[in-house]
């Protein structure tokens, strides 16, 4: 973290943030809402969907890998335990994600309006996707 901090602090004259994710796991709350998540993907079929595309998508990158109900499960938890994070995130005044890569189709649900009131404070995001291209040659 000192790193990338030093390498913003170079390019902004202000200097940067860095957040650790870890110091959002011991704020007030972030069990109820994990909790919360955790309800919605076993009751709110269009928001299992998103979860669940993510998964797959995840998954096929590792054609390899041995895939079990615990992987499954870890996979799912990761999400939902993003979005309290994001949420956090937002509490805090931040409302943009940049990603190097494609954003989380929940996250892109939420932004796009297809998850009405699941999770209001994450349709307030802008969402931006850095993407790399090699030059054609």
């Amino acid at each position: 973290m000192e790193r990338i901090a030093n390498l913003m602090g170079a390019s902004d004259p202000n200097g940067g943030r860095v957040l650790s994710s870890s110091s959002f796991y011991h704020v007030s709350g972030f069990g109820e809402r994990l909790a919360y998540f955790k309800g919605q993907y076993a009751s709110h079929a269009c928001f299992k969907g998103f979860i669940d595309e993510a998964v797959s998508t995840f998954l096929a990158r590792k054609r390899n890998a041995k895939v079990d109900d615990a992987i499954l499960e870890h996979c799912v938890d990761y999400q939902l335990e993003e979005l309290v994070l994001f949420e956090q995130m937002l509490e805090e005044g931040y409302r943009t994600l940049v990603y190097p890569g494609a954003h989380l189709p929940v996250m892109k649900g939420f932004v796009a309006g297809t998850l009405p009131g699941v999770a209001p404070k994450l349709e307030k995001y802008t969402l931006v996707e850095l993407r790399a291209h090699k030059a054609a040659r």
